[in-house]
């Protein structure tokens, strides 16, 4: 009697803990599917509309191509000023003059174009771009482009310490602009995007530095950067184009070569400061 006793209270506790398992498993399928109905409202939200992306891809990949000829054109001008000067290196009272009349005839080329057809293309070209974001500035692409890359290459030729990632910056905006009026695509969201992608694209073709392209427009140009899903996308995408036409014509090299250091000797001399002596003494490392 006492063992089937026993046994009831046992099978009684089973079904009791059987009954209460279902609530749990119905409880783990309802979080299922509330998980897929996040999902799936999350990929019903994304209206990312594909012209934007494959516009973004066509910029990135102008930006990368613009990028690879101003770097070869500039390297170009700078080979032939020296070469000159380098055909009178044995008088040497030809190559101080001649270095300083090319490099002003260079730099005048720059002065004079942006002078006469494009003013907003003098100076490093970002500001023009937060102004453009920010519709304060007008985007003359037909202008910009023409005297920026070829006053670029007269300024920077000249030897003048300039770097590229200001002209690449407003060529890429530019070039933004310019596939926005050229396919005509009037949304506002879509200017924006695309001259943003732009930028972006052109500082990553100038250094080989996708990571630097998009880091940029987030914190450089955050004030005037719209940060939405269909900005992020179209940035990212034409940075990647941009690098992978920058990478077909001049490798994955860097394009700043920073170099290595080996590891220093044991018996490397060191300073050390005594502040008793006040002075500076040199002792063999250890």
């Amino acid at each position: 009697m006492a063992r089937m006793t026993f046994f009831l209270f046992v099978l009684l506790i089973i079904d009791n803990g059987m009954k209460a398992e279902k609530p749990s498993s119905s409880a783990h399928q309802f979080v299922r599917v509330r998980r897929s109905d996040a999902v799936r409202r999350l990929i019903q939200r994304d209206k990312t509309p594909l012209a934007v992306l494959l516009m973004a891809a066509v910029v990135g990949t102008l930006a990368g191509l613009i990028g690879v000829a101003f770097e070869k054109s500039v390297n170009w001008v700078q080979n032939l000023r020296i070469g000159a000067l380098v055909e009178v290196a044995d008088h040497w009272f030809l190559v101080w003059p001649l270095a300083f009349i090319l490099s002003a005839l260079l730099a005048m080329v720059g002065y004079f174009l942006v002078r006469r057809f494009a003013p907003e293309a003098g100076g490093s070209g970002i500001p023009e771009i937060e102004g453009a974001l920010e519709e304060l500035r007008p985007v003359r692409w037909w202008r910009v482009l023409p005297v920026k890359f070829i006053g670029g290459m007269g300024t920077l030729g000249a030897g003048m310490v300039l770097g590229r990632e200001g002209p690449m910056v407003q060529l890429g905006g530019n070039l933004g602009r310019m596939v926005v009026d050229v396919f005509r695509m009037r949304s506002p969201e879509a200017r924006h995007t695309l001259l943003a992608t732009g930028a972006a694209a052109g500082l990553s073709a100038a250094f080989n530095a996708p990571l630097a392209g998009i880091l940029f427009i987030i914190e450089e140009m955050r004030p005037q950067f719209r940060y939405n899903l269909i900005s992020i996308k179209a940035v990212f995408t034409g940075v990647i184009m941009a690098t992978i036409v920058f990478r077909i014509f001049n490798g994955d090299k860097a394009v700043i070569e920073v170099g290595k250091l080996s590891n220093a000797p044991v018996n490397t001399p060191v300073a050390v400061f005594d502040p008793r002596d006040d002075f500076w003494l040199c002792w063999p490392a250890v």
